[in-house]
Parts: C-alpha cells; sequence; structure tokens
C-alpha cells in the first residue's frame, strides 16, 4: 500500500513542485521510501512506499521495466502475481519479490489485458517512453483511490485529494455531491464525483490512456458485475455451496500474503467471524485480532466475540479492544475530516480509525475485515425487500409465506414491498417525493441544485445490487478504510470483495439468496463450519455502533461556539433520525470551513 502522484505538464517547474508537495502530503501513505520519475520535458511520476511485499529495495518505485520503456507508480496489492509469473513470465529472472515487477514486466505482454487476470487491489500508472502515453488503472471495486484534475495547463493523479488542489486558484463544492449528503445522508454515490467539484476519480472497474499530447482521458470498463436471473440462475445446490465455501476460503487466504505481521477486525457479526474462523483454521501463524464494543450497552456484541473466540484456542490469537464509551471529541472529527478529505455520515469511521491506531500501536501493519458482505450476498434490509419484490413478481409464494411467517418484517415494510411489486411507477413516485421533501429543507444555495440521482424500481435485483456496489455502499466503505489505515501507515484487505466471490454468485437464481427468511443465508450455509451457533444463527444486525447521541450530548455540554446553533437545536429533539442529520451538518460546515469552500 503507498501513495502514487502523477503530472502532466510542459512547465517543469510545476512537475517538480507538484511532485514534491504530493509526496511530502502523502508521507503517511507510504514512509518506508520515496523516489520520483521525470522525463524533463512533460511527465513527473511520484511515489511513497509502505512495504508490505519484499521489504528490501528491490521494490523501490518508480520503477523502470527492464526493456527500459515503461515506468510504474502503483499502490495496491495483486495477491495471485506469483501464479501470473509462473503463467506469463517462467523465464523472466526476477530481481525483486514484489507485485511491483510482477505486473510491470505482464504489462509488456498483455498491455491493458492484464487486468482480467489480476486478483486484488490497485491503483496504478504507467508511462510508455515510446507512445508518448500515460495508462492509469483501478481494481474492480475502487478499494485503491486514484483521484485526478485538469486544469489549462496540466493533468495531475494522486492517491489523495489535497495534493491536486494546489493546482487550483479556486475550490468550489459539489453542490450535487454536498446536497445528497445533507438531504439523505448519501455520499460516494455518483461515481466519479466528489465532494470537490473541480476533482474527479477513475471509476472502479475503469482504465484510462492519456496522450501527451492531446492532453485527454479516454475511460473504457475492463469489468462488470454479473447478471442476475430467475430464468437462467441455478439454486444453491450443496454442491455449489461447497464450490463457494472453498472460493472465499481461497479469498481469505491469499489476502494473508503479505512479509509483516497481519490481524483481523472483529465485530462478532457474520461476515468478520468467518473470516477470523478460516485464518484460524488455516493460517499457520499467530494474529491479531482488533474489536470495538459499546460495553453495558444493548448494542454491545462482546457475547458473539467470545464466542467466536473460544472456538479458537487462545494460541492461535492476540486480542486488542476498545471500548467506545469513552467518547470521541469534536477535535477527533477535526482530525478525521482532515484524514478522510471529505465529510462522513456518523462517528463509526472515527471508531474504525481508533482501530487502525491501535493496529499501529501493535506493529500490525495489514488488517483484513469483513466489509462488503452485506453488499456482495445482499444482506441489507432493503435488499431483502428488493429480492421479495421480486419473488411476488415471479410468484414465488413459497419464498415470501416463509419470510411472512419466520422474517420478523413488520406490517409497514411489507406494504411496502408490495407497493414496490404491483405498482412499481407509483413506489418511484412517492419515493421520489419523498427525497425531493428532503431536499428541500436544506438551506440556501444546495436546495436549487440540479437531480443527477434517477431512481430505479424497486423489483429490479440487477439495479440494486449494483447501486450498492457501486453506489450508496462500497464506495464510501473503501473510502474510509484506506485512508484511515493509510493515515497510520497500515494496509487494509477486504477478502469479500474477491471478485470471485460475486462472479460465483452471479450464477444463482436471485430468489436463492433469501432462502430460510434470513439475510446472507447463502453465506451462512457456505460457511456454517467457521461460525459458533451463537452467530449463525444471528438474526439481527447491529453494523460498527458508535453511540453517536451520547457523543452529541457531550459535545453539547462540553460547549463549543462553533456548533452551538446546530447542537442546541438537536437537544431540543434529541431522536437518533435528528443525531444522524446534526451530525451530518456539523461535519460538512467543519469540512467546507476546513478546505474555506467558496461557493456558499
Amino acid at each position: 500500500m503507498c501513495g502514487i502522484a502523477v503530472i502532466l505538464s510542459l512547465e517543469q517547474e510545476q512537475r517538480d513542485r507538484f511532485a514534491f508537495q504530493a509526496l511530502k502530503m502523502m508521507n503517511h501513505r507510504g514512509p518506508d521510501s520515496n523516489g520520483t520519475w521525470s522525463d524533463e520535458l512533460e511527465v513527473c511520476l511520484g511515489h511513497n512506499r509502505l512495504a508490505i511485499l519484499d521489504l528490501s529495495d528491490a521494490g523501490h518505485q518508480p520503477m523502470i521495466s527492464s526493456c527500459g520503456q515503461y515506468i510504474m507508480v502503483f499502490n495496491g496489492e495483486i495477491y495471485n502475481h506469483q501464479e501470473l509469473r509462473q503463467k506469463y513470465l517462467p523465464n523472466y529472472e526476477f530481481k525483486s519479490t514484489t507485485d511491483t515487477e510482477t505486473i510491470l514486466e505482464l504489462y509488456k505482454i498483455l498491455g491493458s489485458e492484464m487486468q482480467t487476470e489480476m486478483l486484488g487491489m490497485w491503483a496504478f500508472a504507467i508511462w510508455d517512453i515510446q507512445k508518448n502515453e500515460l495508462f492509469v488503472s483501478r481494481d474492480r471495486y475502487g478499494q485503491k483511490p486514484l483521484y485526478f484534475v485538469q486544469t489549462d495547463t496540466e493533468i495531475a493523479f494522486a492517491s489523495e485529494i489535497e495534493p491536486l488542489l494546489v493546482l487550483l486558484d479556486r475550490v468550489n463544492g459539489d453542490t450535487t455531491m454536498i446536497s445528497e449528503y445533507l438531504s439523505s445522508g448519501n455520499y460516494g454515490h455518483l461515481r466519479e464525483k466528489t465532494f470537490f467539484s473541480e476533482i474527479e476519480q477513475i471509476k472502479p472497474g475503469h482504465f484510462a490512456i492519456v496522450s501527451g499530447s492531446q492532453r485527454s482521458i479516454e475511460s473504457n470498463s475492463y469489468w462488470r458485475l454479473p447478471v442476475l436471473s430467475e430464468k437462467k440462475g441455478i439454486k444453491a445446490t450443496q454442491k455449489y455451496l461447497d464450490e463457494l465455501k472453498e472460493i472465499i476460503k481461497q479469498a481469505v487466504l491469499s489476502q494473508t500474503l503479505a512479509d509483516v505481521p497481519i490481524g483481523v477486525t472483529l465485530s462478532g457479526g457474520i461476515d468478520s467471524s468467518v473470516i477470523t474462523g478460516i485464518l484460524a483454521k488455516y493460517y499457520p501463524e499467530k494474529f491479531s485480532v482488533f474489536t470495538a464494543q459499546t460495553a453495558g450497552s444493548k448494542y454491545d456484541e462482546t457475547s458473539y466475540v467470545d464466542a467466536v473466540l473460544n472456538r479458537l484456542g487462545k494460541e492461535k490469537y492476540s486480542l486488542h479492544k476498545i471500548d467506545l464509551n469513552n467518547l470521541m471529541s469534536q477535535e477527533d472529527l477535526d482530525d478525521l475530516l482532515d484524514i478522510q478529505e471529505e465529510p462522513f455520515g456518523d462517528p463509526s469511521i472515527m471508531a474504525h480509525h481508533q482501530l487502525m491506531k491501535l493496529a499501529k500501536e501493535t506493529n500490525t501493519k495489514v488488517i483484513l475485515g469483513g466489509q462488503g458482505a452485506d453488499e456482495i450476498f445482499l444482506g441489507y434490509g432493503h435488499s431483502v425487500n428488493v429480492i421479495l419484490a421480486h419473488c411476488i413478481r415471479c410468484f414465488k409464494f413459497k419464498t415470501i409465506l416463509d419470510w411472512m411467517i419466520n422474517g420478523q418484517l413488520g406490517k409497514n415494510m411489507w406494504a411496502r414491498i408490495l407497493l414496490a411489486a404491483l405498482f412499481p411507477r407509483l413506489e418511484v413516485y412517492l419515493r421520489s417525493k419523498s427525497r425531493n421533501k428532503r431536499k428541500s429543507q436544506v438551506s440556501g444555495y444546495l436546495n436549487n441544485t440540479p437531480n443527477d440521482v434517477k431512481l430505479f424500481p424497486l423489483i429490479d435485483v440487477n439495479q440494486s445490487w449494483e447501486d450498492s456496489i457501486y453506489g450508496v455502499h462500497i464506495p464510501h466503505l473503501v473510502h474510509y478504510d484506506d485512508r484511515n489505515g493509510m493515515s497510520v501507515s497500515t494496509e487494509g484487505r477486504m477478502p469479500f470483495l474477491d471478485h470471485r466471490i460475486i462472479e460465483k454468485l452471479g450464477e444463482l437464481k436471485p430468489s436463492e439468496f433469501v432462502k430460510g427468511a434470513k439475510r446472507k443465508s447463502i453465506l451462512r450455509l457456505a460457511c456454517e463450519e467457521y461460525l459458533p451457533k451463537e452467530v449463525l444463527n444471528r438474526r439481527d444486525k447491529i453494523g460498527f455502533y458508535t453511540p453517536l447521541q451520547a457523543i452529541l450530548k457531550s459535545w453539547s455540554l462540553n460547549g463549543n461556539s462553533n456548533n452551538e446553533k446546530e447542537l442546541s437545536k438537536y437537544m431540543e429533539n434529541p431522536t437518533i433520525i435528528s443525531a444522524m442529520n446534526t451530525f451530518r451538518l456539523i461535519s460538512y460546515k467543519r469540512w467546507a470551513s476546513r478546505y474555506r469552500i467558496k461557493n456558499e
């Protein structure tokens, strides 16, 4: 895991200044070494290295190919790079054991086609000296960030936003992003957009070719999500479940590739418990377990964490805990806004950062987490609702009856599901009306922003899947995981975002995802071996809970002139909904002040 920066500019002083400033700003992403390469004509590539594979100087970047034609800066991990060496480069004499060298030499052979062969997470840039051309790529789920800015005189790329802001005379907020965030709590869901109107990002699963002479970006997709079909899909037979189980196991074990200590975050939920269980059974070395709980509250999952750990054997792990009752200050929020660079939804991201800091203190450089499972297994409540509406349309009444008896869904939820199934256009109209009402309550210039968000009928399972993965969920999950980890030079990994898993899931009928009237039933059935019964049979979903209402009350009692108005209004109506709205407003205001947003 590293930081990269690239600039195309005819002004050498501008190139040198950008590279120097960018690497200094992103030193936390790679404190082990840094370097630059420039052709002294129009391009400069910079790199900060966090050494995970091959800790020697042989992994230094920018890296030059053996033929001298290509120069590369790389951020991420390619978990199958050894297999790619054997398959495509069996006779090549490598100078290092890094995945960077593997990909650089593979590019000579396969060009852009190599992306479909790569298993992992990445953002990289390769400069072709002969073609005078820059090739940039981002992994399938966007786990590794790659931002860019275009001005009249340059194009620049970086792993973080702030280095690119120095190239701008004026910093404007993107009004659609801000309005969506304040009115609906959504962020990171508008694909290439960011909270900064001038800064964009390479979309997940895409690459771009930038011509040195034309200064233009041509973006192309190299991977797409599979398409679920009730007619063409299959049932989750035991043979299928065994195959899926093996893929999940391989996904977890492939991400233990490291020459440094590894650990795992464990909440007590199904997803992180599966990863922990697989590590305990197959990983040969002792690993660290990190957990954060609100001790004594109704959201405390310590009993589930203990149930998982009791199966492992104490010789397999070392446990590290954080008590979330130790409330976070408003200064912590400011620190996190510096790290995240954009407003975020709730204090759970602050709690996650505390875990990453704890990992740093224990010298654990690689952390595996369970993020992504809810999205790819369609485990969120709204995803289940879409599938159930789909089942009504497909006359899957046995599934519907099972959920009515055992699914623990209320009357209001069933009314919405029926409305979506029987009158999809009306449901979209009512949902759009509700969104517009919330948007109208956003004050000032923001309530007149254009509506760039298209709503889809809640019977379209594939659109719901895509929206969860590329829209409202995974983009902000991978964003905060990358930023929190990199802020303390720690690499986060997400085994459930191994693309082989979702491609296997793409073989199923949509109705199979809700078998047994339980969320993520496919994951439960496939990975039952790794779960204690207490976790396997859980129906509740707590998520990464943090005591938001207690935090806001503490902030109000301690006093803060900058947010006194928002906190006083919240204390008049201290509900969880008003707490979320208050937190977002405070987060936005402090972000806008921090970056001196001009278009308010």
